[in-house]
């Protein structure tokens, strides 16, 4: 029921941007406004673990992940960052989460 809400936000039920600043809010732990490199990882696999998804993380994909995003390189994720990677992607995040709804 989870991946199905998520799939419903990203084909634009809810605001793209709205889902995006509440998972940032999510990862964000320390409430600075930044997502660090160990924020983003702990974010992720809570996040698969709230959906009921037994999905493996590895550390070098969450970093290359942080690391795509990060376009300052300041290993700290702004969310003008994390928004206008999540855009630019989206069609490849539904794609991902097609495929793990299959799963």
């Amino acid at each position: 029921a989870a991946v199905k809400k998520i799939e419903s936000a990203l084909t634009g039920n809810v605001a793209t941007n709205d889902l995006i600043a509440a998972v940032f809010f999510g990862f964000d732990y320390d409430k600075n406004e930044v997502i660090t490199p160990a924020e983003f990882r702990s974010g992720f696999r809570i996040l698969g673990y709230v959906l009921g998804l037994n999905i493996t993380y590895t550390s070098a994909l969450l970093n290359d992940l942080f690391a795509a995003a990060d376009v300052t390189g300041d290993l700290k994720l702004s969310p003008t960052e994390v928004v206008a990677y999540v855009n630019a992607h989206l069609k490849d995040i539904q794609g991902l989460i097609t495929v793990i709804a299959s799963a």
